[in-house]
């Protein structure tokens, strides 16, 4: 679950002054509206905020969500592997997340809608800002919750038919968490930010559901399971799997289908507003640190260098150029090899180029600060 600015900013207010924070949270969260939303909105957003965090604390998080649905499609697709379809050894544990998903799933529907009539009546300049930090969430977790529902109801269900409906319902449903991270995003600047999210996971989960739909339907090919998400980003777990092993997740983003709307994004949108960054990832070695804000601050003493890299399974024959003076890389710019020497404050740019007809990638910029 991403953490909610009002309760950053309640930690915040403690750790600097707690007797001016105070204990009174319904009065903090009261406090921390109105400087937010207005005076005349307050109470009502307050009133969305405190009930989300209740119905948070009682609730399983979006993470504990996706692991138990990629569990239960484990476990049920082993046992259609061995030719069975005899899930009574689940039957016990199925029931009970049902029944305890499906009354969860209720509650977030109920507080999604009063998070709506909430929203309709906020001002136009704050209404993202409440969609990206309550309402989204409320939808994230609320189809996360559901997807588990109709996944335990398909490990019920009494034939075949009805447990692929159920999947392929819960898979859709795992897709509707993935639309939750685009509204979060919102049309501006944050547009795409949440592509290569690793946290919520929900599309790895979408694909083990798919491929669970297919093992129903044919017992006969043991479909591989990817030890991570299908991004093979620099920043993911080893082992991942390259984009173009993903077709049924990723084939509405490779040419010639290409579309600067697709969701994730596989590659970086040519239009500048659908992105926050460009496809090469950069960061640093030796002595220096990298920022949360991905800029790299070095350290005093010994040798700093910057490294830069392409996602793995993207393009092989893609090259990386750069700059070091602020400017867009061109084709003629020089070609990353090997780690560049970092040495005072410098702006390092750098640029995809190879890739696929129809696909288009801002500059990746890297700001190196001397201490």
């Amino acid at each position: 679950m991403k953490i909610r600015r009002f309760l950053q900013a309640a930690a915040l207010a403690f750790a600097f002054d707690p007797s001016s924070a105070g204990t009174d949270a319904p009065a903090f969260t009261r406090r921390w509206s109105e400087q937010h939303y207005g005076s005349a909105s307050a109470d009502a957003v307050a009133a969305v905020h405190t009930e989300f965090e209740e119905l948070s604390a009682d609730a399983m998080s979006d993470y504990a969500v996706v692991i138990a649905v990629q569990n239960l499609a484990d476990a049920m697709r082993e046992i259609a592997l061995r030719g069975s379809f005899n899930f009574s050894s689940l039957h016990a544990s199925a029931a009970a997340t049902q029944k305890s998903a499906a009354a969860t799933t209720e509650k977030w529907r109920q507080l999604s809608q009063k998070a709506e009539q909430v929203l309709a009546s906020l001002p136009p300049r704050v209404q993202q800002t409440f969609v990206s930090h309550s309402l989204a969430q409320q939808y994230l977790l609320g189809n996360g919750t559901a997807a588990l529902e109709r996944l335990a109801t398909a490990a019920l269900a009494v034939s075949v038919e009805a447990a692929v409906s159920a999947v392929e319902q819960a898979a859709a449903t795992m897709e509707e968490g993935c639309d939750a991270l685009r509204l979060g995003e919102g049309n501006g600047h944050w547009r795409g930010y949440f592509a290569h999210d690793r946290l919520d996971d929900f599309q790895h989960s979408r694909r083990l559901l798919l491929q669970l739909v297919a093992v129903l339907g044919n017992r006969t090919v043991r479909p591989t399971r990817p030890i991570c998400s299908c991004t093979g980003g620099v920043h993911n777990c080893s082992g991942s799997i390259p984009y173009a092993n993903c077709p049924d997740m990723f084939s509405n983003q490779l040419p010639p289908a290409y579309s600067g709307d697709a969701y994730p994004l596989l590659y970086r949108s040519a239009d500048p507003s659908l992105n926050f960054d460009g496809v090469v990832r950069g960061g640093c070695t030796g002595a220096c640190r990298t920022t949360p804000s991905g800029g790299i601050m070095t350290i005093h003493g010994g040798v700093a260098s910057v490294w830069l890299a392409l996602p793995r399974g993207v393009v092989s024959s893609a090259t990386i150029r750069y700059t070091l003076d602020g400017s867009t890389p061109a084709p003629s710019s020089a070609r990353y090899a090997s780690p560049l020497p970092l040495r005072g404050n410098v702006t390092v740019a750098a640029r995809a180029f190879g890739l696929p007809a129809g696909v288009a990638t801002p500059p990746s910029v890297f700001k190196y600060f001397s201490l």
